[in-house]
């Protein structure tokens, strides 16, 4: 009975010690972090290990603390406490080694190939957040530019990324695939995704004899949301860094993790592997990065004048920002962009493979209210970069306007046929619809690349250059409401929802 009891004391505290541990954690390491969201993930864990050491702990004491010799208590007491921290070191390295070996297994097995002698590979690079004049603080992509062609008026046929990589997906416009409706009255960021009838690029492309793999940095380009449909392997980064980012929070787990888990650098690596298992073959590779979003910077702490952490206070009018400063943040991330385009781009051979490199959209830098994006249809957040390197691609300089659905487009004539005659230089400017806004009324536009107008409820205005009947006849209606759709922490996480 006395090893007994000495057990169960043993047990008793490493339990409280594990609860100690785990209220410790709770605590919100800044005030915009609520302890619900703490609590929502791994706060369990810290429990679970302290049960299992409790037990094993409880375990030794039992067996070796001599029973009614109080000499011995205090030595019981401190090899009690060894135990309990070689305990967490065994199981911490074990879990490591695991969810390495787990990887590295993940990382080695083969996606499927399928020989083909008209093999044509295809390497889609969408960048979040990109702006048309980004070019010139990238002076790695713009070196390649000579070997490329470089479209000076590519178009996005909405404002921020859920329904403009939607179009791009499915080669539809905003009214055609209906993402990007708003789900919900107040919470403006939770919207409706690719409807299910709606065939996306890679479903496309496995019809003629693909395989795909994505490697994504977004929320909203989540499987949830349709944009999985059809890959053969898909990395959601967004949810990685999320995941991450509950897990550093672990004083057991926090210092085996990386500090970032969706940054460029580490999305490339992980797409040189996708593109390693797939390049034999037809095969299709997208990667989306989403370097230049903000938060600009990536310095913690996260403020100013190192990083720029979020455009909220400035949309509510609660506090101005300086958008030379900002600019010039986003300009740094600019630079590590460059950097992870070129690793990529230096191993993927355009003498076999089609690749294109296109934005989302833009960014707009103020005064408030014309910061960020997702508010309307200016030229600076619809229009984007779109570079294209291949077989066969004469390079230059094209000046008529394209957009995301001849992306799509090219594509799948690419596929077909070895051609894009959807981005062909001398074909006649294209129409781009536009619609849905993230923040404020909801509206749509239309643009030729050199002319904008936009209709948010007041009647038509431009937004650059002149009106004209036509541009004022493409525009579309207001996108009607959606179904209701939950809340995502990775949307929270980046200020999309209010």
């Amino acid at each position: 009975m006395d090893r007994l009891a000495t057990g169960i004391r043993a047990l008793a505290l490493t339990l409280l010690l594990a609860v100690a541990l785990a209220a410790m954690e709770s605590i919100p390491p800044d005030p915009g972090w609520a302890p619900t969201d703490r609590f929502r993930f791994f706060l369990g864990i810290d429990l679970i290990f302290g049960a299992i050491m409790g037990m094993i702990t409880a375990t030794a004491a039992a067996m070796l603390v001599p029973p009614r010799d109080s000499r011995w208590t205090w030595p019981a007491g401190a090899l009690c406490v060894v135990l309990l921290i070689s305990q967490v070191g065994i199981l911490a390295t074990g879990l490591d080694s695991g969810l390495s070996a787990a990887q590295s297994w993940r990382a080695s097995t083969p996606l499927p190939k399928l020989a083909s002698p008209d093999a044509r590979s295809v390497v889609l690079v969408s960048v979040d957040t990109w702006r048309a004049d980004s070019l010139q603080h990238m002076p790695l992509l713009q070196s390649r530019t000579q070997t490329g062609r470089v479209y000076e008026r590519a178009l996005s046929p909405s404002s921020w990324t859920l329904p403009a990589m939607a179009s791009l997906m499915t080669g539809l416009p905003v009214h055609g695939h209906g993402a990007g409706r708003r789900a919900h009255p107040e919470q403006t960021g939770v919207r409706t995704g690719i409807s299910e009838n709606i065939p996306t690029l890679a479903q496309s492309l496995r019809e003629k004899g693909y395989v795909s793999a994505a490697v994504l940095s977004n929320p909203y380009l989540g499987a949830n949301l349709g944009f999985h449909k059809g890959l053969d392997r898909a990395l959601d980064g967004s949810r990685r860094a999320l995941l991450f980012e509950q897990l550093r929070r672990s004083l057991l787990l926090g210092s085996l993790l990386p500090e970032n888990g969706d940054s460029a650098p580490e999305l490339v690596e992980i797409a040189l592997q996708r593109w390693g298992q797939l390049e034999d073959g037809r095969s299709f590779l997208w990667v989306h990065l989403s370097e230049p979003h903000a938060p600009y910077g990536q310095a913690e702490p996260c403020e100013m004048p190192k990083c720029f952490p979020s455009w909220v206070p400035a949309r509510r009018g609660s506090e101005a920002v300086d958008p030379a400063a900002v600019q010039a943040l986003y300009q740094q991330d600019l630079a590590q962009l460059d950097v992870a385009l070129e690793e990529l781009l230096v191993h993927i051979d355009s003498q076999r493979t089609v690749v294109i490199v296109v934005g989302d959209h833009g960014e707009a830098f103020g005064p408030a209210p014309d910061i960020e994006h997702g508010h309307s249809f200016a030229p600076e957040i619809t229009q984007v970069p779109l570079l294209v390197w291949g077989p066969g691609i004469d390079p230059g300089q094209v000046s008529r306007s394209v957009n995301l659905m001849d992306v799509h487009r090219a594509i799948l004539e690419y596929a077909d046929r070895g051609t894009l005659q959807a981005l062909d230089p001398g074909a006649p400017d294209s129409l781009t619809p536009m619609a849905s806004v993230l923040f404020g009324e909801p509206g749509s536009a239309c643009s030729d690349g050199s002319n904008w107008l936009q209709d948010r409820g007041q009647g038509v205005e431009v937004l650059a250059g002149e009106h004209s009947a036509e541009l004022a006849g493409c525009i579309p209606g207001t996108l009607p409401e959606g179904e209701r759709l939950d809340v995502d922490g990775a949307l929270l996480s980046l200020g999309y929802v209010e």
